[in-house]
């Protein structure tokens, strides 16, 4: 009897272990991406892209929800608030992760603290661009009219990445540029279109279809390298002369902090090899971006190193700060 009660005991341990080693499986149900912009921006688009190839490598399905509100805050507060467990994630931009806690004077949060950066993802340049019917062919043309008179811009918002570029150039060429403030992309660029702002900085994905129509001139590329897909157009720190003049859009995972290394490691690879595979970076090219995938190490002192520059760059241009 004695024996059999033993037998049965080890059997227990065994079945124990086995089910907890299949209950510590990750991922063994779907995963969510959650982000903080409308569906069909280039945020989104990018966010569906990799969900897709990266619940094929994960094996389970990566599902996007969009979360809008007060320029990704509303998402980037909801993932801070998750479990850490690796199901629930954020598609986190640039705007939410370094320009906010810059421009505002206190947020409620802390990126690194609050978070667990994964991988970076992809980044795109913005597009300096006017209507068709603008009197100014290259941006020293827009320039020297700023030195003589107010010119206006366009952008998603306060506190927003095309918004911060305007003041940067505003500021290093010390020019009359007046900001005009919208709710989103889409309506500051039907004001560019019809000639009710003089200029604004748009993504490629967004102005793209305009270009092509013979709607929007582009006079340069806020990125610090020619555009690869618009080799063209020139840059703003070589057209402008403002040496070190690099504005790009970007995106990464995030997850709540205290994520475990190994599902951390884990979601980091299969990112990798998708953001990385040939098939992605040939969509992503298409909407005028660029993979640049990383460890979560790089990503950490990216997210500090970009924080840094736009706390100097709004400090020198004198930006007022917002609660």
């Amino acid at each position: 009897m004695k024996k059999i009660i033993n037998m049965i005991a080890t059997m227990a341990v065994l079945l124990g272990v086995a089910g907890s080693a299949m209950a510590e499986t990750y991922p063994n149900r779907p995963i969510t991406l959650v982000l903080g912009f409308a569906a069909g921006g280039p945020t989104d688009v990018v966010a569906r892209i990799l969900a897709n190839d990266l619940g094929k490598e994960l094996g389970q399905a990566v599902v996007v929800e969009n979360r809008v509100g007060a320029d990704g805050l509303v998402a980037l507060n909801f993932v801070k608030r998750s479990k850490p467990d690796g199901y629930t994630l954020m598609f986190g931009s640039n705007g939410a992760l370094t320009m906010q806690p810059a421009y505002k004077k206190s947020v409620d949060f802390d990126v690194l603290k609050d978070f667990t950066p994964v991988s970076l993802a992809a980044s795109f340049p913005y597009l300096v661009s006017v209507p068709i019917s603008s009197p100014y062919h290259t941006i020293n043309d827009l320039l020297d009219a700023a030195k003589q008179k107010t010119v206006t811009f366009a952008s998603a918002g306060n506190g927003s990445a095309n918004h911060l570029a305007a003041e940067w150039l505003k500021s290093a060429k010390a020019v009359n540029l007046t900001h005009v403030p919208y709710k989103g992309d889409a309506p500051a660029l039907v004001d560019v279109l019809s000639g009710r702002v003089d200029m604004g900085f748009f993504s490629s994905i967004t102005v793209e279809s305009y270009i092509n129509a013979g709607k929007l001139r582009v006079l340069a590329v806020s990125s610090g390298k020619p555009f690869p897909t618009h080799p063209e157009f020139p840059t703003v720190a070589q057209a402008a002369n403002i040496p070190g003049f690099s504005v790009e859009a970007w995106n990464g995972v995030l997850a709540p902090a205290g994520l475990p290394k190994d599902r951390l490691m884990k979601l980091n690879m299969a990112i990798n090899k998708v953001m990385n595979s040939a098939e992605v970076q040939g969509q992503l090219e298409k909407l005028g971006q660029r993979s640049i995938a990383s460890t979560p190490e790089q990503f950490s002192r990216y997210i500090a190193s970009e924080t840094a520059k736009w706390r100097k760059i709004i400090d020198d241009a004198g930006v007022e700060r917002i609660d």
